[in-house]
C-alpha cells in the first residue's frame, strides 16, 4: 500500500492543476482536495490515521518559497521555518534570512518582542530558573566565528540600549541611555579584562543617530571614573568648569533635623571609626560642621568644629604651610606655625578667652626658655605689626647667632603709602645688652621730662704757632644743630702722651702738679669753639706745630 501511495503522489503533483480542481481518493480515508484559500498546495485528509472516521483535515503539503514540499498542521495554512538540529535544539532560519516577531509581524531585527496591550509594569521578557537556581543572561562575543573561534581584543562587547522614537516615522529611534561592556585586553584563559561604561544622551541633541556619551565607569581595577575615562582612586570625580555652588561635584542632603554624616573606617572590622557631620542653615549662624571620634566602646569624642560663626580644636594645631583663620579660634593644645599665619578673628590658645576684643591672646603658666608660649624658628625671623590697609607697618626682625654680638633685634617703621615703600630704622638692641636708639628718648614720663638725643663729634685741634694768635689758640668745630635745643657740650682732650683732660682742667697737687693743660669751650648758632690758655696749654699744642690734641666733643639736645 505504501508503494501506490508515493507512486500516487507523484502523479498528483505533476498533475497539480487538475487535482486542485477535481478531489480525489486514493484509499478509504485518504482524500486530496484543493486547498484553503489563499494557500498554495494540495490538501490532504486523514494522513495521520488509516480509517475513515475522521473527516476533518489535520495535516497539509504546501510549498515554501523555495519550492520545498512542507508537512504541516492543516490549521497554520501551510509550512514552518522552525527546524529541529543536534540534540533536539529548535532553530529558526538560517544565514540570517529570517526574523523572528513575537506580538508584531515586522520584526527590524532577528528577534523582536512587542507587548502592545500589556500594564506598564508587566515584563515584556522574563528569563526563570527553577529550583532556587539563579537566572543567567549572557552576551557573547565571539573572535572568529562558530567553527573557527578566536579571542577577542580591546573593544565593545555588549551593549543594552535604551532608546525611544523621534518623530511619526515608524522605526526612528533615539537612544537616551546604554549600558556597555568593553574589553580592555585580549582574551585568554588567564586575563580577562573589563569594564563597565554607563552612557545618557545629553539635553540638546539633535538627530536620531546622536548616540549617548559616557558618564561613568568602573573600570578593570574596579575603579569608578564619573565624568572621566581614567579613574587614578577607587573613586574619580570629575568637573568641567560650572559654578560650584549650583553645579557641585557631590551634593549630599537629608532632612531638616538630622545631620549629614559621613564616616570614614579601616575595611578590618574595627570598631572605632571617624565622622562628620554637617548641618547647613540658612544663614552662618545656624550652620555647623563637626568632626568626631567614634569609639563603638565609649562616646563620641569631638576633634574640632564650626558652629555659629565660631572654629572651635579640641587637640592640637601643627601647620606646616600657611594657617588662615577667618573667625574665632579656641585652641587648647599647642600650635605651631611653620608658614605664615593669618588670623581674621581672635584667637585663644591655652584656655578660653574671657577678654572681650583681644585679638590673640596666649594663656600659660609654664612657658620657659627651653618651651616658650611662641617659638619663631629661622635665622631671622620677622614680625610685623600693621594697619588692616598695609598702608603702615611696624616691623620686628630678629637675627639669630651663637655670638651674642652678632644677634639682635631691629624694629623699624616701614611706610607702604609711597612706592617703593620706605623702611626706617627706629631701635636696635643687640644680643649683649647694648641698646641702640635711631630717635629721641625720654627717659620718664610727662611733658616736663624732654625727649633727649647725644651726637659725638671728633677730631685735632689747630696746630700751635711760634707766635700764639687767636685763630692759632682756637679750634673751630661745626655742630650742625639748632642753638637753643642743645642743652650740654662737654669736650675732652687727650694729648700724644695719653693724658685725657676736660675743660678748666686744674692740677692743684702741691708737687710736680700737671700743666699746660688748660682750655674753656663755647659754642654758638653754628660752631663750638674750644680756646686753648695762651700760657698754659703747651702740653695740648707745642708752639712748633709737632703736638695736638685730639677732641671729641659730646652734644646732648631735645627734639
Amino acid at each position: 500500500m505504501k508503494k501506490i501511495y508515493i507512486v500516487a503522489l507523484s502523479l498528483l503533483f505533476t498533475s497539480n492543476q487538475l487535482l486542485a480542481q477535481q478531489p480525489m481518493t486514493i484509499a478509504p480515508g485518504l482524500n486530496i482536495n484543493a486547498p484553503t484559500a489563499g494557500t498554495s498546495g494540495l490538501k490532504f485528509n486523514n494522513l495521520n490515521v488509516n480509517t475513515t472516521v475522521s473527516t476533518t483535515p489535520t495535516k497539509v503539503l504546501s510549498l515554501d518559497a523555495s519550492g520545498n514540499v512542507i508537512l504541516g498542521n492543516a490549521a497554520s495554512g501551510g509550512g514552518s521555518q522552525w527546524t529541529t538540529g543536534l540534540n533536539n535544539n529548535i532553530y529558526y532560519g538560517v544565514g540570517n534570512l529570517s526574523n523572528v516577531g513575537i506580538g508584531t509581524a515586522e520584526p527590524f531585527s532577528p528577534l523582536v518582542v512587542r507587548d502592545a496591550a500589556g500594564q506598564s509594569n508587566t515584563a515584556v521578557f522574563q528569563v526563570e530558573k527553577t529550583g532556587n537556581r539563579t537566572p543567567l543572561q549572557s552576551f557573547v562575543k565571539f573572535g572568529g566565528t562558530s567553527s573557527a573561534a578566536a579571542p577577542i581584543t580591546v573593544g565593545e562587547m555588549g551593549v543594552i540600549q535604551f532608546s525611544g522614537s523621534v518623530d511619526n516615522s515608524f522605526g526612528s529611534w533615539g537612544p537616551a541611555a546604554s549600558i556597555k561592556a568593553v574589553a580592555k585586553g585580549t582574551f585568554s584563559n588567564t586575563n580577562i579584562p573589563g569594564q563597565l561604561e554607563f552612557a545618557t544622551t545629553p539635553t540638546g541633541s539633535t538627530g536620531p543617530n546622536t548616540g549617548p556619551i559616557s558618564r561613568m565607569i568602573i573600570n578593570e581595577e574596579g575603579r569608578v571614573g564619573i565624568n572621566t575615562p581614567t579613574p587614578m582612586a577607587l573613586l574619580d570625580v570629575s568637573s568641567t568648569p560650572s559654578t560650584l555652588n549650583i553645579n557641585p561635584l557631590i551634593n549630599l542632603m537629608n532632612d531638616a533635623t538630622n545631620p549629614i554624616t559621613i564616616k570614614y573606617t579601616r575595611n578590618t572590622g574595627s570598631n572605632w571609626a571617624v565622622t562628620q557631620e554637617t548641618s547647613p542653615g540658612q544663614t552662618n549662624g545656624t550652620t555647623s560642621i563637626n568632626w568626631k571620634f567614634i569609639n563603638t566602646a565609649g562616646s563620641p569624642i569631638s576633634l574640632f568644629g564650626y558652629s555659629a560663626g565660631v572654629f572651635d580644636i579640641n587637640g592640637a594645631i601643627n601647620a606646616s604651610g600657611n594657617s588662615t583663620v577667618g573667625g574665632n579660634s579656641t585652641v587648647t593644645g599647642t600650635s605651631t606655625v611653620g608658614g605664615t599665619g593669618f588670623f581674621g578673628g581672635r584667637l585663644t590658645i591655652g584656655a578660653a578667652s574671657s577678654i572681650t576684643g583681644v585679638g590673640v591672646e596666649i594663656r600659660s603658666s609654664a612657658g620657659t626658655d627651653a618651651n616658650p608660649d611662641i617659638y619663631l624658628k629661622g635665622t631671622t625671623n620677622v614680625i610685623r605689626l600693621g594697619n588692616n590697609v598695609d598702608a603702615n607697618s611696624l616691623i620686628q626682625t630678629s637675627t639669630s647667632n651663637n655670638t651674642p654680638a652678632l644677634a639682635n633685634i631691629v624694629w623699624k617703621h616701614l611706610n607702604n603709602s609711597i612706592s617703593p615703600g620706605v623702611s626706617t630704622p627706629m631701635m636696635t638692641l643687640q644680643g649683649d645688652g647694648d641698646l641702640t636708639v635711631n630717635g629721641f628718648t625720654k627717659l620718664g614720663s610727662g611733658a616736663d621730662v624732654p625727649d633727649i638725643k647725644t651726637k659725638v663729634l671728633t677730631g685735632t685741634i689747630t696746630a700751635g704757632a711760634a707766635t700764639e694768635t687767636n685763630a692759632s689758640l682756637t679750634t673751630v668745630v661745626t655742630h650742625g644743630l639748632t642753638a637753643d635745643k642743645i642743652i650740654d657740650v662737654r669736650v675732652f682732650l687727650k694729648n700724644p702722651n695719653g693724658n685725657v683732660v676736660g675743660e678748666g682742667f686744674t692740677d692743684n697737687r702741691p708737687t710736680t702738679p700737671l700743666a699746660g693743660y688748660q682750655f674753656s669751650t663755647s659754642f654758638d648758632g653754628t660752631n663750638i669753639y674750644i680756646l686753648r690758655n695762651n700760657g698754659n696749654s703747651s702740653n695740648l699744642a707745642n708752639t712748633t706745630g709737632t703736638l695736638r690734641a685730639t677732641y671729641r666733643i659730646y652734644i646732648t639736645y631735645v627734639q
